[in-house]
């Protein structure tokens, strides 16, 4: 299928009113949510998770605390590409060659400005997709409305819904980076913002691919930034990956997303909010776990 065929396609999809199409719209409601009451007492639990959890990493020596980092960095970029399905022995090989990352570089750009303009983004996410088996195809913004949001449903192709139009992407990429860089006032942010961001990254597909890499990346970056203005740890990197666990949930994951942008309601993203946590959780008990393991062992 031709570019002109496919966009001539989802243009007739978005002509039939049969699917919902992302606007700008979406974008900006995500300031207004109502937290329901079960998220509020889910997100303190977290918190308190959270911050025993950080604790236990602040304890540690310090090589081994940058050694125990280092090690959830690495796996965080094992997970982020094998959810995609790529060739691990062509990223590896790839990395070898050049040692830089996306963490690094997201953490590099907070260090500087402590904010994520659009372009922060695209570079970002074109160092994602460095390596991978699409990159030569898939740098910069989308420039062509030629594709779904789509799954496999009982065998049968299911259109989840339309991107956002790409005449509409630079201003939606605006709208999302004033968002992530609006100020936090409450510790509760420092995950609903990302679980925020996350989810406007993922539905907009402003890029032809590695929309939810970036995402992912963006939610677990920001994580780590709000912790450090909240005073809840001055560690260099990030302490808390959710990919492996999203990818475990990937058809929950598509759900939720999905469900944000057909439904548009408070309680679609509040289903989002507890899947989030429900990620967070998982990985924060595994972390703890390993963290007491190593503590005994000192």
């Amino acid at each position: 299928m031709t570019y002109l065929d496919a966009e001539k396609r989802v243009l007739d999809l978005i002509n039939s009113g049969l699917y919902q199409v992302v606007s700008l719209a979406d974008i900006k409601r995500a300031s207004d949510i109502s937290i329901s009451n079960y998220n509020k007492e889910y997100l303190e639990e977290t918190l308190e998770a959270y911050k025993h959890y950080l604790q236990l990493i602040d304890s540690l020596p310090e090589k081994m605390r940058q050694g125990f980092l280092e090690t959830l960095k690495r796996n965080e970029i094992k997970h982020n590409q094998k959810a995609e399905n790529e060739n691990m022995f062509l990223l590896e090989l790839y990395r070898t060659l050049d040692s830089s990352n996306s963490i690094d570089l997201g953490v590099s750009k907070l260090n500087e400005s402590g904010i994520f303009t659009p372009t922060d983004l695209e570079i970002l996410h074109d160092k994602i997709m460095e390596g991978t088996k699409d990159s030569n195809a898939s740098f910069g913004y989308r420039t062509k409305d030629n594709i779904v949001v789509e799954g496999m449903e009982s065998g049968v192709r299911d259109i989840h819904f339309i991107p956002i139009r790409k005449e509409e992407i630079p201003e939606a990429m605006e709208l999302i980076c004033k968002f992530i860089n609006s100020q936090a006032t409450k510790e509760e942010e420092i995950f609903l913002k990302p679980f925020t961001a996350h989810a406007l990254i993922a539905l907009s597909q402003a890029f032809p691919d590695g929309n939810t890499r970036l995402a992912r990346l963006v939610h677990q970056l920001k994580i780590w930034d709000l912790s450090r203005k909240f005073n809840l740890t001055n560690v260099n990197l990030p302490a808390l990956y959710m990919s492996k666990s999203f990818f475990m949930m990937r058809g929950n994951y598509r759900k939720n997303i999905r469900r944000i942008v057909v439904e548009k309601t408070d309680d679609a993203w509040n289903r989002w909010y507890s899947f989030s946590l429900d990620a967070v959780n998982e990985q924060l008990n595994f972390g703890i776990s390993n963290l007491e393991q190593i503590k005994r062992r000192l």
